[in-house]
Protein backbone atom coordinates (compact mmCIF):
# COMPACT_ATOMS: atom_id res chain seq x y z
CA UNK A 1 0.00 0.00 0.00
CA UNK A 2 2.79 2.46 0.93
CA UNK A 3 2.64 6.00 -0.40
CA UNK A 4 -0.38 5.25 -2.59
CA UNK A 5 -2.20 3.95 0.48
CA UNK A 6 -1.54 7.14 2.41
CA UNK A 7 -2.89 9.16 -0.51
CA UNK A 8 -5.95 6.92 -0.69
CA UNK A 9 -6.53 7.36 3.04
CA UNK A 10 -6.18 11.14 2.84
CA UNK A 11 -8.42 11.32 -0.24
CA UNK A 12 -11.11 9.28 1.49
CA UNK A 13 -11.16 11.53 4.56
CA UNK A 14 -11.18 14.75 2.51
CA UNK A 15 -13.88 13.47 0.14
CA UNK A 16 -16.21 12.50 2.99
CA UNK A 17 -15.63 15.78 4.80
CA UNK A 18 -16.32 17.74 1.60
CA UNK A 19 -19.62 15.86 1.16
CA UNK A 20 -20.56 16.36 4.83
CA UNK A 21 -19.29 19.74 6.10
CA UNK A 22 -20.15 18.95 9.75
CA UNK A 23 -18.10 15.73 9.66
CA UNK A 24 -14.83 16.04 11.59
CA UNK A 25 -11.74 13.88 11.64
CA UNK A 26 -12.08 13.67 15.41
CA UNK A 27 -15.61 12.33 15.03
CA UNK A 28 -14.55 9.78 12.42
CA UNK A 29 -11.60 8.53 14.47
CA UNK A 30 -13.65 8.36 17.67
CA UNK A 31 -16.14 6.14 15.83
CA UNK A 32 -13.27 4.11 14.37
CA UNK A 33 -11.92 3.44 17.87
CA UNK A 34 -15.39 2.51 19.08
CA UNK A 35 -15.68 0.03 16.19
CA UNK A 36 -12.34 -1.49 17.13
CA UNK A 37 -13.40 -1.81 20.76
CA UNK A 38 -16.62 -3.58 19.82
CA UNK A 39 -18.78 -1.10 21.73
CA UNK A 40 -22.19 -0.29 20.24
CA UNK A 41 -22.51 3.02 18.41
CA UNK A 42 -24.89 5.74 19.57
CA UNK A 43 -27.36 7.27 17.12
CA UNK A 44 -24.99 10.20 16.52
CA UNK A 45 -22.05 7.85 16.01
CA UNK A 46 -24.08 5.81 13.51
CA UNK A 47 -24.58 8.98 11.46
CA UNK A 48 -20.85 9.72 11.59
CA UNK A 49 -20.14 6.10 10.60
CA UNK A 50 -22.45 6.40 7.62
CA UNK A 51 -21.31 9.86 6.48
CA UNK A 52 -17.61 9.16 7.00
CA UNK A 53 -17.76 5.63 5.61
CA UNK A 54 -15.79 4.73 8.72
CA UNK A 55 -15.68 1.03 7.83
CA UNK A 56 -13.82 2.02 4.65
CA UNK A 57 -11.53 4.24 6.73
CA UNK A 58 -10.87 1.28 9.04
CA UNK A 59 -10.01 -0.99 6.10
CA UNK A 60 -7.64 1.61 4.64
CA UNK A 61 -5.84 1.86 8.00
CA UNK A 62 -5.71 -1.92 8.36
CA UNK A 63 -4.21 -2.23 4.87
CA UNK A 64 -1.64 0.48 5.62
CA UNK A 65 -0.71 -1.18 8.94
CA UNK A 66 -0.22 -4.49 7.14
CA UNK A 67 1.94 -2.86 4.45
CA UNK A 68 4.15 -1.19 7.07
CA UNK A 69 4.54 -4.41 9.06
CA UNK A 70 5.45 -6.30 5.88
CA UNK A 71 7.94 -3.63 4.81
CA UNK A 72 9.74 -3.86 8.14
CA UNK A 73 9.53 -7.64 8.31
CA UNK A 74 7.37 -7.51 11.41
CA UNK A 75 4.75 -10.15 12.12
CA UNK A 76 1.36 -9.22 10.71
CA UNK A 77 -1.00 -7.50 13.10
CA UNK A 78 -4.74 -7.69 12.93
CA UNK A 79 -6.75 -4.69 13.98
CA UNK A 80 -10.04 -6.01 12.71
CA UNK A 81 -11.42 -7.42 15.94
CA UNK A 82 -11.84 -6.05 19.46
CA UNK A 83 -9.61 -8.77 20.92
CA UNK A 84 -6.74 -7.80 18.62
CA UNK A 85 -6.84 -4.29 20.03
CA UNK A 86 -5.77 -5.67 23.39
CA UNK A 87 -2.37 -6.69 22.00
CA UNK A 88 -1.65 -3.16 20.80
CA UNK A 89 -2.83 -1.68 24.07
CA UNK A 90 -0.55 -3.94 26.10
CA UNK A 91 2.51 -2.43 24.40
CA UNK A 92 1.48 1.09 25.37
CA UNK A 93 3.20 2.56 28.39
CA UNK A 94 0.75 3.83 30.97
CA UNK A 95 1.12 7.33 32.30
CA UNK A 96 2.33 7.57 35.91
CA UNK A 97 -0.35 8.14 38.50
CA UNK A 98 -0.84 11.65 39.74
CA UNK A 99 0.76 12.11 43.16
CA UNK A 100 -1.62 12.42 46.06
CA UNK A 101 -1.63 15.58 48.11
CA UNK A 102 0.00 15.42 51.50
CA UNK A 103 -2.09 17.06 54.15
CA UNK A 104 -0.38 19.45 56.52
CA UNK A 105 -1.31 18.26 60.00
Amino acid sequence: MGFAGRLQLDSHRKRQQAQHPDLTMTGMYNVLEKLRSGDPLSAKEKIIHEQGLVSVLKQLHDDLDTAVATAYGWPPTSTSSPSSNASSISTTTALPKKPTAISAT
